[in-house]
């Protein structure tokens, strides 16, 4: 029995009906599912309207905890917020349903000069946010960016990439292969709807 946890602390905008898209496609017999979010997400409409009715097929719980003033602390929160997620609900695999912010932390971490322990769970994330990557940005920011982005596919920090933006993906596909790290292009699975 393998036990998946789907990390998404976020519950405005697309998040759940993305997640309520994604969700189906790894129900199975052999798989336990964990859906990790916030206690004020559970309580809105979004949920009842795109998760609920998935909810034989998984176990909620409502302990993300936005902690942090600034974007980094944030996700340096979210990103020690996995990991004890991951070992709580004795987790093999890890899907972080919305990685924009935590990947720029994983990737600057990984600059330190001490080794750091892989993790025991195999993580996998969704990137929607890529204009870092789009040719004509080179301000220092996206330079920086671009130099994390190789970082983090190098070092295989995710195993899995799916990238939802077209030229982000073509800027992974012409990184040297690392082996480690797997990108894709993901088809945006959410129709328009009304709030």
């Amino acid at each position: 029995m393998a036990n998946l946890l789907f990390y998404e602390p976020e519950h405005t905008g697309h998040h759940y009906p993305y997640l309520a898209r994604m969700l189906p496609g790894f129900i199975h017999p052999d798989v336990n599912i964990t859906v990790a979010t916030t206690q004020a997400g559970s309580e809105t409409d979004h949920y009842d309207k795109f998760l609920k009715p998935l909810s034989a097929h998984f176990t909620l719980v409502t302990d993300c905890v936005r902690q942090g003033q600034t974007p980094y602390k944030i996700a340096s929160h979210r990103v020690k917020e996995i990991g004890d997620f991951a070992q709580r609900y004795d987790s093999q695999y890890v899907v972080a349903a919305y990685a924009d912010g935590l990947w720029q932390v994983q990737a600057m971490r990984s600059l330190l000069p001490w080794p750091s322990t892989p993790p025991p769970y195999a993580l996998q994330g969704i990137l929607y946010r890529g204009e870092f990557s789009y040719p004509q940005n080179n301000r220092l920011s996206h330079k920086l960016k671009r130099f994390l982005f190789r970082r983090l596919v190098a070092k295989g920090i995710y195993r899995r990439l799916m990238l939802d933006d077209e030229l982000l993906f073509a800027f992974a596909e012409s990184l040297p292969p690392s082996g480690k790290t797997k990108t894709d292009l993901a088809v945006n699975p959410v129709a328009s709807f009304d709030i």
